[in-house]
C-alpha cells in the first residue's frame, strides 16, 4: 500500500501516520509519503504512483487546498480514492465533486478513519467485523442495537433475537472493546446505543426500530443531540453518494 499524506499540522500529521501503520500493519510493503505543503507533493507525483490520497483541506501559507489539488489530479486522470480531512464541513459538496471517497471531520480518530478504510476494502486481511468476547465467541457489533450493565455482566440486545447475549464482563471492557466502531454512544451510565438503529430523540430517550426507549442523561442529552447529528450526515453521505463514488 502506497499512500501519500498531505497535512502540514506535525501533530495531526503524526497522529493521521501513526492510525494508517496500526491499520495496515499487516502489509509489509506500506509506504506513507509525507508532505507538508501541495508544491512538495506534486514534484515528486506521478499517476498511479499512490494506491490512497489523505489530505488535510486547509494548508497554511499556500493558497491551494487540499480540495484544489484533488481536483486538480482528478483533471489529470488520478483515480486512487481520497479520504479529505478537515475542521469544516463547508468542504462536504465539494469533496463529493472531487470523488471523496470518505470525509472525516478534525480531531480525526482511529475509529473513524478505520470505518472508512474498511469501506474503500484496502485491507485485505483478518475479519474486522467481529467483536471477541471472553468466552471466546464472537458477535457481528452491527447486530447490537444497545448494551447495559447487568452487576458483573453486560447484555448485548439484538434487534432480531430479543435480549440475546448475557456476557460474564465488565462494562468498561465492553466499551473498551467497541470503541472501533463508532455508532456507539454511552447514553447514561451503563448504557451503550448504536446510533444506526436509532429513528428519534425523544426528550430524554433514543427511540429504536422496534420502538424501545433507551435512556438519556440528563446532562448528556446535548452531546447524544449532536452524536446522533454527525452519525446521520455520515449515514446519508454514504448512502447518497455511493453513486459519485
Amino acid at each position: 500500500m502506497r499512500i501519500a499524506l498531505l497535512e502540514d499540522e506535525i501533530t495531526s500529521m503524526r497522529t493521521l501516520d501513526s492510525y494508517l501503520r496500526t491499520y495496515f500493519a499487516e502489509d509489509e510493503d506500506l509506504q506513507i509519503s509525507p508532505f507538508d505543503n501541495p508544491e512538495e507533493f506534486m514534484q515528486v507525483y506521478a499517476p498511479g504512483r499512490y494506491d490512497l490520497l489523505v489530505f488535510d483541506c486547509i494548508i497554511r501559507n499556500t493558497p491551494v487546498t487540499g480540495l484544489d489539488l484533488l481536483n486538480d489530479l482528478r483533471k489529470r486522470g488520478e483515480k486512487a480514492p481520497a479520504i479529505l480531512v478537515t475542521t469544516s464541513v463547508d468542504f462536504a459538496l465539494g469533496g463529493y465533486e472531487a470523488n471523496v471517497r470518505a470525509y472525516l471531520v478534525k480531531p480525526v480518530t482511529y475509529g473513524r478513519l478505520k470505518v472508512e478504510l474498511d469501506r474503500l476494502g484496502l485491507h485485505e486481511g483478518l475479519d474486522r467485523r467481529m467483536l471477541c468476547l471472553p468466552d471466546s465467541s464472537e458477535v457481528d457489533p452491527t447486530d447490537i442495537s444497545y448494551a447495559r450493565a447487568d452487576g458483573h455482566y453486560v447484555v448485548l440486545r439484538e434487534i432480531d433475537k430479543g435480549l440475546g447475549l448475557r456476557i460474564r464482563m465488565s462494562f468498561q471492557e465492553l466499551e473498551k472493546a467497541l470503541s472501533p466502531w463508532e455508532q456507539f454512544f454511552r447514553c447514561t451510565r451503563g448504557v451503550l446505543v448504536n446510533l444506526d438503529y436509532v429513528t428519534d430523540l425523544s426528550r430524554q430517550c433514543f427511540i429504536l426500530q422496534d420502538g424501545t426507549s433507551v435512556p438519556i442523561s440528563r446532562r448528556l442529552v446535548s452531546q447524544a443531540r449532536e452524536a446522533l447529528a454527525w452519525h446521520s450526515f455520515y449515514r446519508l453521505r454514504d448512502e447518497g453518494g455511493r453513486d459519485l463514488l
